[in-house]
């Protein structure tokens, strides 16, 4: 039972830094240093929700037992408080990055526009990440660690086309289109 939690984290790896190195290889590493600070601080406004997430995994797995229907349920009753931090949390990030240079220092200047397009990252991961846990507690982890692989391979597959299309702007394009097809 254990290989599809371990496959399923190397997934989710793969899929959330392969585009900072495609990103070095096929653009400018300018570019590709100010999509990674700004999507760090993206990621690390994502902390609670997955905190949030992981706290609820013993609940899912308790509805879980009464099958997927069962821990759609119990992902109904909590979806307000993860909905209403991914708004804000991107709302805040949207309108904060201008601080980003202040805060990391003025070479960081070029992030801000990178920031402000991984704002909502948060938000478009809720529906993937409540996804998950929902398949995990009901049970079906490889059909979670399928839909991450698949939506890691359809994220590199993106990034080869957008990136030397449109920069870190494509990777960004890419990461939302990622997640909108995982979550689907």
């Amino acid at each position: 039972e254990s290989i599809a939690f371990a496959f399923g984290g190397a997934a989710i790896k793969v899929y959330a830094d392969i585009d900072k190195m495609m990103l070095a290889r096929l653009a400018m590493m300018e570019a590709a240093g100010a999509y990674s600070a700004g999507y760090r601080v993206a990621d690390l406004a994502s902390v609670p929700l997955l905190s949030l997430l992981s706290a609820a995994m013993p609940r899912f797995f308790r509805a879980g037992e009464g099958g997927v229907r069962a821990a759609l349920a119990y992902a109904h009753r909590i979806l307000f408080v993860p909905f209403t931090y991914s708004i804000l949390a991107g709302l805040g990030l949207f309108l904060c990055a201008r601080f980003l240079p202040s805060l990391l220092g003025a070479t960081y200047a070029d992030a801000v526009p990178a920031l402000q397009w991984l704002a909502w990252i948060p938000l478009l991961s809720l529906p993937r990440l409540l996804l998950q846990s929902l398949l995990i507690g009901g049970d079906r982890q490889n059909c979670a660690v399928n839909i991450l692989a698949g939506g890691g391979l359809f994220n590199i597959a993106l990034n080869l086309w957008w990136i030397p299309l449109w920069g870190w702007r494509g990777a960004v394009a890419a990461t939302y289109a990622a997640e909108i097809v995982m979550a689907l």
